[in-house]
C-alpha cells in the first residue's frame, strides 16, 4: 500500500515539475503539500509496518528520515511535539524542518553556521511556531547549559544530532533518557566491530582533521552501546546507512519490527564522499576509502586509548 502511494505521489510531483518548473519557495510549498498528503494516507497503514524501508520518505530531510520520524511520533502518540536538532546548516535539509512547518510546534536548533538566524528564516515561516535558533559551537561544557536554559531537557520528544564530528562526546554529556526519540549520525566507514569515535576537540572539523573528510563521528557500535547505557532501544537506520533511530527502552512493547539490525548490514553503506588533497570529490567506494584514513587517530572506547585506525 505505502509503496504504491509513494509511486503515485512521485509521478504526480514529477509531472508538476515538468509542466510548471517551480523553484525556490514554490517548490518547497509543493514538497510540503505532497508530503502532507502522503502522511495523511500513510498513517492508516502504520499498524502493519514491519520494516523502516516501508516508511522511508523525504520531504526536507536528507535520506528518508521524515517518513521514519512521522511513523515513530505516531506510534508514541506524541501530540504537542517538542524537539531539539543539533547541526542543521541553513535548515534547508534537516530532520525537523517538515515537523516544524507541519505542526507549528516548539523546537530548538543549534549550529555554528554563519548568519544562521537569517538563513533559517528564509526556509520557514518563523512566526508560525516557537523555534529557538542558537548560533554557537556545541561543546561538552555548554550543551546541558543551553538545553536547561531553554527548558529542553524536560519532556523532550525528539532529539537529532548530526555534527560530523564529536557527536559521541556530546551525547555522553546528556542525562539518561534525554528524549523519547533520538536520531544519531554514525560513520559507516568505521565498520561493524570497532567501538571508536574521533577524539574530542572543541572545534573539530572533519575537513581539517583529514583531507579526505572521512574520519569523523563515531562507529555504529559505539553509538549503540552509548545509547543503550542512556536507556534507549536501537530500532533501525535510514536509507543510506548513516543515521540510527532510537526510542526510550520503556517503549519497546510498541514495536514489533523486523528491521535487519545486524551491524554488518547497517554499516554496508555505498556513500562515496572521499576527497583528494585539493578538496575535490573523488567518489571512492568505501572499501577503497578506508585505506586513506588508516593513519588517522581515533579514540578506542574498548580500552580508552588513542590509536591509529590501522591498529584497531
Amino acid at each position: 500500500m505505502i509503496a504504491k502511494l509513494k509511486k503515485y505521489l512521485r509521478s504526480k510531483i514529477s509531472g508538476y515539475i515538468i509542466n510548471s518548473i517551480p523553484s525556490g519557495k514554490k517548490y518547497d510549498e509543493l514538497k510540503y503539500t505532497t508530503g502532507k498528503s502522503y502522511f495523511n494516507i500513510a498513517k492508516k497503514t502504520y499498524s502493519d509496518v514491519k520494516k523502516f524501508d516501508e516508511v522511508y520518505y523525504k520531504v526536507f530531510s536528507q535520506n528518508g528520515e521524515d517518513g521514519v520520524l512521522d511513523y515513530l511520533i505516531d506510534k508514541l502518540k506524541i501530540k504537542n511535539l517538542k524537539f531539539v536538532e543539533l547541526g542543521v546548516g541553513s535548515y534547508k535539509e534537516s530532520n525537523t524542518r517538515f515537523l516544524f512547518i507541519d505542526r507549528a510546534c516548539k523546537g530548538l536548533i543549534i549550529d555554528k553556521e554563519e548568519n544562521l538566524q537569517n538563513q533559517v528564516k528564509e526556509n520557514i515561516e518563523f512566526w508560525k511556531g516557537d523555534l529557538e535558533i542558537i548560533n554557537t559551537t556545541i561543546k561538552k561544557d555548554n550543551i546541558n547549559e543551553i538545553l536547561n536554559k531553554n527548558n529542553f531537557l524536560d519532556n523532550l520528544d525528539l532529539f537529532s544530532i548530526d555534527l560530523d564530528g564529536i557527536d559521541y562526546w556530546i551525547i555522553n554529556e546528556l542525562p539518561n533518557k534525554f528524549s523519547k526519540i533520538a536520531v544519531v549520525e554514525y560513520n559507516s566507514i568505521f565498520g561493524d566491530s570497532a567501538e571508536i569515535t574521533v577524539p574530542y576537540f572543541e572545534n573539530f572539523n572533519r575537513y581539517d582533521y583529514h583531507y579526505s573528510s572521512l574520519c569523523y563521528g563515531a562507529s555504529l557500535t559505539a553509538v549503540i552501546n552509548l545509547m543503550q547505557k542512556k536507556g534507549f532501544l536501537f530500532l533501525g537506520i535510514n536509507e543510506i546507512k548513516n543515521n540510527a533511530f532510537f526510542v526510550q527502552n520503556n517503549f519497546s512493547d510498541l514495536f514489533n519490527l523486523e528491521n535487519d539490525l545486524s551491524l554488518s548490514f547497517c554499516t554496508s553503506a555505498n556513500i562515496r564522499e572521499s576527497r583528494n588533497q585539493e578538496n575535490q570529490l573523488t567518489y571512492l567506494p568505501i572499501h577503497r576509502s578506508k585505506n586513506l584514513i588508516k593513519d588517522c587517530e581515533v579514540f578506542d572506547l574498548k580500552d580508552n586509548s588513542i590509536k591509529k585506525i590501522s591498529q584497531i
